[in-house]
């Protein structure tokens, strides 16, 4: 059993080496694309914060090349991406509170 929480590429490839792992499953794991990593944190508040529903915070307006930096390069600068849905629907959350 293989516990990681490496990328797919660097257990396997590296971490297990290749030559443990079958020829055919080795060459798919080469053939991963990298992606996004990510944090998430749901909060319910007892404010209305005075932010639209979707804030990006990011050091550029060029979300599409900081993707691409990150896609292709492998690096890239870091954004937060506010979402607070009970701005839209306040449903989501009770009264006097909000959802993020």
């Amino acid at each position: 059993m293989v516990v990681s929480n490496a990328h797919i590429k660097e257990t396997f490839l590296n971490l297990v080496g290749k030559k443990n792992i079958d020829k055919n499953f080795a060459n798919s794991v080469e053939k991963v694309e990298y992606s996004f990593s990510a944090f998430k944190q749901c909060l319910g508040i007892n404010i209305k914060p005075e932010i639209q529903p979707h804030t990006i915070i990011c050091p550029c307006y060029d979300i599409e090349g900081l993707f691409s930096k990150v896609k292709y390069i492998g690096n890239g600068d870091s954004y937060v991406l506010i979402s607070t849905p009970s701005l839209l629907d306040p449903s989501l959350s009770t009264k006097g509170h909000c959802m993020q």
